[in-house]
């Protein structure tokens, strides 16, 4: 620690206090002590020392350590203190602890008092932090307020429905809207605003993981226009578990998404420019040059033609030198085209561009210029300083292309780098010319650098064994030769690349332990011999190279990994030479270099399958997951079958367990038959059988199958070689068969068989999910209307009760909701307007007959009684969690606007609207009705009533809409 610490110790022998101080300045490098040994002493050095940590004798003449602790509770409450006695008991110790001390040291261990004490500092500093904290916390939350209101992101809450309860100044600027109160009377879900993700998935993640964090996403402002927003939200749970709503926090990301999309625009062309100037840079060579230039142009602009014209300034022509997308006799025989025909373009410096080819004849009177069948063209013009070298072009075929600026701004910078590449590959090839280059290198080391320069090239394994023979014959001078791969799993070799007397062996396989090649396996050492002919074994099943001269084998692998062997061999003629150690030496480093490209490529092209498996597997789950419809969830599955493992075609059956037969649903790659109305029972062929024995059935060759199955029409006419079917099983039960087919041979390796087993495994859940799904909603379906028709039953047996108002409850609830409609209320809505109509007068199942049936006027106290049946209702309905938001109607619908009704006395808009437009219709109908203790008013009569309790007894609104609804049905005289 760097600040002085001041250390009061409390201790009335110097020698004890000299000791202590000794021991504490070996841990802390600064520090001031003082030291008392009385009440007093203590007492001042607590408000005059102000000291960081008090270290006290237990027991001291005139005073304790127990008393200094307690004052130094009271005076300096965060400063700590630790206890330094000669001997102290267990008990003791406990209650110093307890009454708070800091540790305690027995003089004894007098070591332990350095490490206590920066202990005791640490702890101080933890307490000082912590108070801190709960200053800042009180600070931070007088603070949320202001921030809420002024935040630039927006702050939000929502239901799981798609009603906004909170939103802040942000949000509505952000969407568009005027105030929260405009956002607050739409949904999410149901008007045109907010998010256009999947608000079904979101409330999944939502339910599952509890959060989403960073979601960019396209939203829909007020005005329908559209902005990417970045957005937070998390689930908040009742007591019971149940989301209650979300929160969440949005940022508007528009602008920066746009300016993200320009970077990348950028830098993808940036890249692009990099890698063509590192190929440009890697060769001197013009025609290599050329051929990078193609190439990386059509990769970048996607188009399928491009070419260079090379610019003879002698001729002032351009002529044709190189093309990717026609074949070479073509670009090659392509019209030259005069200079003065681009003139203007090079001199402005500028692109020439033609949205179709024809114009070309138009514009620059031109013909044969380019093949008829070019559409659109973009014209680079290739120039180094003022010099004029050529022109890169390029063409759609077919369709308009639209060349954007970037795309022209890409064009023109390649043509910039290849001008910069064709004038040195013309300097340097003006060079070779002139002088020798050719410098002193050892073979070796020349071979080496080639091999190595064409592995770099070579994008599979065919080319690279390809290079691999070509170069080592090459240079080893070789007759023949060969490369042979093992397969470890089949343990036998295969002839992967031959030339010379080998070419009749490409594609032969033979065992592993057999002839040189096993030897070499079995060794890991090169096998030579001057004249194989007369060696006492041969390579099993290589008829053609019994009789060779000189051969050499070498292993080819890969560290320690063993992937096969180059073999190269001379004719068997008196003067062949045999192959000397240095060509053995050059040939084993060049086995060795080969082979760990190969492996490279084969380690690349496992990760590659890999990652398409697995995002084969994350379309399929996608699919599963935001669609309840199997056929769309089959063509996927299907799609991704036939590609990932590599078959021609592939057919799903699903199980019908009340028939026990296989039903098509779908199938991708045959060509003959239709399969669509194929049904098989559970006795027949092999797919039946992949579902009664529950695991796959393969057939590599259909050929040498024993049963009928090779003869059937459907296998003659496909062409199929092969076939695999598996069932697919969810929760132990076969839900269906996937069948593949091959029209070549295929013998596939454990992996692709342990994909084929996942894919028929999500398949299986997929079919499971959406049956469950399917079930659930018929359920929620019939649960819906067994409700409805309970509260039916509940609204007639009131009207059976209650003779006198039969038919009143059907009346106004259909009434109501015509008037609800009016209101602009959404269906969702109207359901709990019907319910809560349908339950309105259901409190009075609680009022007593004699009061309820009374013929005649009620008193005062009987009016109490009967005004208790709101309360009643709403007793009998809280409960049922269903009925809750129908409860507007029963509960409120005797308050009146100017806040004089009951049960609550709720006055103007705090009187829910469905309770405020049921009021009116209500009492309408009441009027209108026959009563005990009155006849039925006139309808004039009752409307002149409810026209004077406008603004009293009924909402404004509501009386003018629903004698607007009158006016129309023609039910007013």
């Amino acid at each position: 620690m760097d600040e002085v610490i001041r250390i009061l110790i409390v201790e009335d022998l110097p020698t004890d206090a000299k000791l202590a101080e000794r021991q504490i300045s070996k841990e802390l490098n600064s520090c001031e002590f003082r030291v008392v040994d009385n009440r007093e002493d203590y007492l001042s050095a607590l408000h005059t020392f102000h000291p960081d940590i008090i270290i006290s004798d237990y027991r001291l003449p005139q005073f304790d350590g127990l008393s200094a602790l307690n004052l130094a509770l009271e005076h300096a409450p965060l400063t700590p203190l630790i206890v330094l006695t000669g001997s102290l008991n267990e008990d003791t110790a406990v209650s110093c602890m307890k009454a708070g001390a800091s540790d305690y040291v027995i003089k004894e261990h007098i070591k332990r008092l350095g490490p206590a004490v920066l202990h005791a500092l640490d702890e101080k500093q933890v307490r000082k932090e912590r108070r801190k904290a709960e200053i800042a916390l009180r600070e931070s939350e007088e603070r949320f307020r202001t921030l809420y209101e002024n935040a630039t992101i927006g702050l939000y809450r929502s239901t799981p429905d798609g009603d906004v309860l909170m939103a802040n100044p942000a949000v509505v600027r952000i969407l568009g809207f005027d105030s929260f109160e405009e956002i607050s009377r739409l949904n999410i879900e149901k008007d045109h605003f907010g998010p256009q993700y999947d608000r079904a998935e979101i409330k999944r993640i939502l339910e599952e993981e509890g959060a989403f964090e960073g979601m960019e996403s396209p939203w829909l402002k007020k005005d329908g226009t559209t902005i990417y927003v970045r957005e937070n939200a998390k689930a908040v749970r009742d007591e019971s578990g149940k989301i209650i709503y979300y929160d969440g926090v949005i940022e508007d990301i528009t602008a920066a998404r746009l300016a993200d999309e320009r970077i990348r625009h950028e830098a993808a062309r940036a890249e692009t420019l990099v890698r063509t100037a590192a190929r440009l840079n890697a060769s001197l060579d013009l025609q290599q040059a050329l051929t990078a230039v193609c190439e990386e142009t059509a990769k970048a602009l996607d188009v399928p033609i491009v070419n260079i014209f090379l610019y003879d300034p002698e001729d002032e022509e351009f002529t044709s030198a190189m093309a990717l997308g026609m074949p070479k006799e073509e670009y090659l025989n392509l019209p030259k085209f005069p200079y003065s025909v681009v003139k203007p373009f090079i001199e402005s410096r500028s692109l020439l561009i033609l949205a179709d080819s024809g114009e070309i004849v138009k514009q620059l009177n031109v013909t044969g210029f380019v093949p008829r069948d070019y559409r659109s063209l973009a014209v680079a013009f290739i120039q180094f300083g003022e010099q004029i070298i050529g022109a890169l072009s390029v063409a759609s075929i077919g369709e308009v292309r639209e060349y954007t600026p970037d795309d022209q701004a890409l064009l023109t910078g390649i043509a910039d780098q290849a001008a910069m590449a064709i004038s040195n590959a013309r300097l340097f090839t003006q060079q070779k010319q002139a002088e020798a280059l050719y410098r002193s290198r050892s073979e070796e080391l020349e071979a080496l650098f080639s091999l190595s320069a064409h592995l770099r090239e070579a994008q599979t394994t065919e080319s690279m064994t390809s290079v691999m023979l070509s170069e080592m014959r090459r240079v080893i001078n070789s007759d023949g030769g060969a490369i042979l791969l093992l397969d470890n799993e089949k343990q036998i070799f295969t002839v992967t690349q031959a030339e010379g007397n080998f070419l009749s062996e490409l594609g032969k396989s033979f065992p592993s332990n057999e002839g040189g090649s096993g030897q070499v396996l079995r060794s890991r050492q090169p096998f030579i011999t001057p004249d194989y002919s007369s060696m006492p074994f041969k390579a099993s099943g290589l008829v053609n190279i019994a009789n060779s001269g000189p051969m050499a084998i070498v292993p080819l692998q890969s560290e320690n990994e063993f992937l096969g062997v180059f073999i190269a061999s001379r004719e068997n003629a008196p003067h062949t030479q045999p192959f000397t150690d240095g060509d053995v030496r050059l040939l084993s480093a060049m086995a060795e270099m080969a082979g760990t490209a190969l492996r490279r490529a084969w380690l690349f092209d496992d990760v590659q399958r890999h990652l398409r498996h697995t995002q084969a597997l994350h379309d399929i789950q996608l699919t599963v997951a935001s669609s309840f419809d199997l056929k769309v969830t089959l063509n996927v599955f299907l799609e991704h079958t036939l590609t990932q493992l590599e078959v021609d075609a592939a057919s799903v059956f699903l199980l019908d367990p009340h028939t026990l037969t296989l039903e098509y649903a779908a199938g991708r790659g045959f060509r003959t038959y239709n399969l669509d109305r194929s049904r098989r029972r559970l006795d027949d062929n092999y797919a039946l059988r992949a579902a009664l024995e529950r695991k796959m059935i393969s057939i590599p060759n259909i050929d040498e199958d024993a049963s009928d199955f090779s003869h059937t029409p459907f296998i003659i006419d496909e062409g199929f070689v092969s076939y695999f079917g598996i069932p697919f099983i969810a929760k132990g039960q076969v839900k269906g068969v996937l069948e593949v087919y091959t029209r070549t041979p295929l013998h596939p390796n454990i992996e692709w068989m342990s994909f084929l087993e996942t894919l028929a495994g999500q398949v299986a859940i997929a079919i499971d999910n959406l049956a469950l799904f399917k079930d659930l909603h018929s359920s929620n379906t019939q649960l819906t209307l067994a409700y409805d028709a309970t509260i039916q039953g509940l609204s007639r047996a009131l009207d059976l009760r209650d003779k006198e108002t039969e038919g009143h409850t059907q009346r106004v609830a259909d009434m109501t909701l015509r008037l609800a409609r009016a209101f602009g209320m959404m269906d969702n809505e109207l359901v709990h307007v019907r319910r809560g109509a349908l339950l309105h007068d259901m409190g009075k199942m609680g009022i007593p007959d004699s009061i309820l049936l009374k013929p005649g006027p009620l008193t005062e106290e009987e009016w109490e009684i009967m005004r208790l049946h709101p309360v009643y209702a709403y007793e009998m309905f809280s409960p049922i969690e269903y009925l809750r938001p129908a409860l507007d109607i029963p509960y409120y619908h005797h308050e009146k606007w100017d806040g004089t009704g009951y049960p609550e006395g709720l006055k103007g808009d705090e009187i829910p609207l469905a309770a405020r437009l049921f009021a009116v219709v209500d009492v309408w109908d009441a009027l209108t009705s026959e009563r005990p203790y009155r006849p039925a008013w006139s309808n004039e009569k009752a409307l002149d009533y409810i026209r004077e309790q406008s603004g009293k007894h009924f909402d404004p609104r509501a009386v003018d809409m629903f004698f607007a609804i009158l006016q129309l049905q023609n039910e007013i005289v």
